[in-house]
């Protein structure tokens, strides 16, 4: 992420970049969560998808595809990390 952010055409404003830190650590201890959840353990009668190392990589290449005209306020990095 720190490539991303010092890479970009043209400057993110400081709100933005000073989300990076909270965004991986975020990602990283919403994915420990999932990963030891017992709620969400499969099944027979219920399976479901099982969340690993490429689902988590998965979020910052979205990030990182988004463009600097993609982000006007830190909300909007913000929904992205959401989607």
């Amino acid at each position: 992420m720190e490539w991303y952010f010092t890479n970009l055409p043209q400057t993110l404003p400081k709100g933005i970049t000073g989300l990076r830190d909270n965004i991986i650590g975020s990602t990283i201890e919403l994915y420990n969560k999932v990963q030891t959840s017992k709620e969400l353990l499969p099944t027979p009668a219920k399976s479901h998808y099982i969340y690993n190392l490429r689902d988590l990589s998965k979020v910052f290449q979205g990030i990182t595809k988004a463009t600097n005209k993609s982000f006007a306020n830190e909300s909007d990095l913000i929904k992205l990390w959401a989607h």
